[in-house]
C-alpha cells in the first residue's frame, strides 16, 4: 500500500454486463474510502463504508454502462478505548439458635439426675451482599494511521459517559498536540460512582482535531455496566462458628454453605453430660451461645427443674429404649437391678427383664400388661423417686402375683381374677406416667 502523497484507485474486472444488464467492476485503494459513487445517468449509485475500507468487488450501475466514478476518503485517525468496572463487596452475616427441648420459662423440663434427656439445637442464619465502591477506569488510544502519510493536529482529548463530562489525563501532553504519522497518544481516565447506575451507560470518548489537521478527529463509544455475578474485591466470604457448650459442633461457614442466602445445621446433646453436680439441682437455665465475633451471638436456653430429693418417675416407654441394647442412650440405673440388670430373669416369665418389656400383650394378656408398669415402676424408685403407699401396696401385690403365675397361666384367667391384673397396671402406669407420685420427668 502506497503512503502518502495522491489517492491511487485501481478498477479491475469491469464489464457492460457486470450482472445481467448492469455494468460494474471491482476496485482497490491506497487509502480507506468511506463512499464510491457510480455515475451513468440520474440518478448515481452510492456505496457506503463504515468503517472506511480499501477494497470491494460487484460495484454496479444501474444500467449497463458507466459515465464516470467518485472516490471519497476522509484522513482520521483511530480511536480505541477501555471501559473496565470495579466494585466491592462485603458480606453481612447473622445467627441465630434454637433447641427441640420445648421448655420455656414457667414450664421447665422435670429431670432426674443421670437421666437421659437428649436436645436438638439448631443453628441459623444467613448471608447479605453489601455491594460499594463502584467505579469505572480505563485507557483511550489515538492512533494515526500511517498509510495517510500526514500528521494529526489535537486539540483536546474529551470522554463523555451519560450526561458526565469524565477527567481525562494525558502524561506529558499539552494541547494542541501534533501526531506524526504512525504515532499515537494514549490517555486514561477514571471516575467514581456514588451508587451502581441503573443501567448501562454509553461511554463516548472524542479526539478533537484543530481545524488546519490534515488528518481529522475521530470517535470510540464503550458501554459501562457492572457484572454483579463478579465482584472485584470480595470480604467476610466466611465465618468461624464457636459453640460455647459444645467445641466440637464449631464450625466454618462460607458461600459455598449457603442455599438460598440461608444456612443451616443442627448437632444433639445429652442434658445429662451437663447437668449433674449438687448445684445443678432445682430449676435453672442451661444456656448454649452460638458466635461469629464479640458482637455477633445468639444464646439458647433449656430451662429445667432438676429434682434431687423427690425424683420424678418416667414411663415404661423411656427404660424400655435406654437399655443397654439402645436404641436411646444407655441410663446407668439399669444397672441397679440385682442379678444382671437388663438381662436378670423375671420371675417366673423364663425372660428378661429386657424381653418381657419388649413382649407386646398379646390378646390383651394381663401378665405383661402389668409387667410393664411393674418394671418401669421398680426403675423409677431404684433411681430415687418418691412411691406413696398406695402406689407401693400395688407394687407390693403385683411381685406376689409374678412370684405365683407364668405368662400363660396369668393369660388363661378371665373375669374378676384378670381384672385384678389389669387394676393393679393402671394403679402403676399413673404412677409412672405422673398422675400419682411425685410427677413424670420430661422425656425426649
Amino acid at each position: 500500500m502506497r503512503t502518502g502523497g495522491p489517492l491511487v484507485v485501481t478498477i479491475t474486472n469491469y464489464s457492460n454486463n457486470y450482472e445481467g444488464n448492469n455494468a460494474g467492476f471491482d476496485w482497490s485503494a491506497n487509502y480507506p474510502i468511506s463512499v464510491v459513487k457510480v455515475k451513468a445517468g440520474t440518478p448515481s449509485t452510492l456505496y457506503t463504508y463504515d468503517p472506511a475500507t480499501t477494497s470491494d468487488t460487484g460495484v454496479l450501475s444501474d444500467r449497463d454502462s458507466i459515465s464516470h466514478v467518485n472516490f471519497c476518503y476522509n484522513p482520521t485517525v483511530d480511536v480505541e478505548k477501555t471501559a473496565v468496572t470495579t466494585f466491592d463487596r462485603d458480606w453481612e452475616w447473622t445467627i441465630n439458635k434454637s433447641n427441640d427441648s420445648g421448655s420455656m420459662i414457667g414450664n421447665p423440663l422435670l429431670l432426674n439426675v443421670g437421666q437421659s434427656f437428649e436436645v436438638e439445637y439448631t443453628v441459623f442464619g444467613g448471608a447479605t451482599a453489601v455491594d460499594d465502591n463502584f467505579a469505572v477506569s480505563g485507557t483511550i488510544t489515538i492512533t494515526n494511521p500511517e498509510f495517510w502519510g500526514m500528521s494529526a493536529k489535537i486539540d483536546a482529548v474529551t470522554d463523555v459517559m451519560g450526561g458526565i463530562d469524565l477527567d481525562v489525563t494525558c502524561p506529558y501532553v499539552t494541547f494542541p498536540h501534533t501526531i506524526s504519522s504512525g504515532g499515537s497518544l494514549v490517555c486514561t481516565y477514571s471516575y467514581s460512582f456514588d451508587e451502581m447506575p441503573d443501567e448501562a451507560l454509553l461511554n463516548v470518548a472524542t479526539a478533537v482535531a484543530s481545524a488546519d489537521s490534515p488528518v481529522k478527529g475521530g470517535f470510540a463509544t464503550a458501554a459501562v455496566a457492572f457484572d454483579l455475578d463478579n465482584p472485584t474485591n470480595e470480604t467476610n466470604t466466611s465465618i468461624d462458628i464457636e459453640d460455647s457448650l459444645v467445641p466440637s459442633a464449631n464450625r466454618t461457614v462460607d458461600l459455598e454453605d449457603l442455599v438460598d442466602g440461608a444456612y443451616s445445621f443442627t448437632y444433639t446433646i445429652d442434658l445429662r453430660d451437663y447437668l449433674f453436680s449438687p448445684e445443678d439441682c432445682g430449676e435453672g437455665q442451661l444456656a448454649n451461645i452460638a458466635s461469629f465475633s464479640e458482637y455477633d451471638y445468639f444464646e439458647s436456653l433449656v430451662y429445667y427443674d432438676l429434682t434431687c430429693e423427690t425424683g420424678c418417675t418416667l414411663s415404661q416407654g423411656y427404660w424400655r429404649t435406654h437399655s443397654i441394647y439402645g436404641p436411646a442412650p444407655y441410663d446407668e440405673n439399669w444397672a441397679n437391678v440385682p442379678n444382671g440388670a437388663e438381662d436378670a430373669p423375671f420371675f417366673l416369665s423364663g425372660k428378661t427383664y429386657y424381653e418381657v418389656l419388649w413382649t407386646p400383650p398379646a390378646g390383651g394378656n394381663a401378665y405383661y400388661q402389668l409387667a410393664h408398669q411393674w418394671i418401669a415402676a421398680y426403675l423409677n424408685v431404684l433411681n430415687g423417686a418418691d412411691i406413696p403407699s398406695d402406689v407401693l401396696d400395688a407394687w407390693t401385690q403385683a411381685q406376689t402375683l409374678f412370684e405365683t403365675y407364668t405368662p400363660a397361666q396369668a393369660g388363661s384367667l378371665r373375669g374378676p381374677a384378670a381384672r385384678s391384673w389389669r387394676d393393679l397396671a393402671e394403679i402403676l402406669d399413673k404412677y409412672n406416667n405422673g398422675l400419682l407420685g411425685p410427677g413424670k420427668c420430661s422425656e425426649s
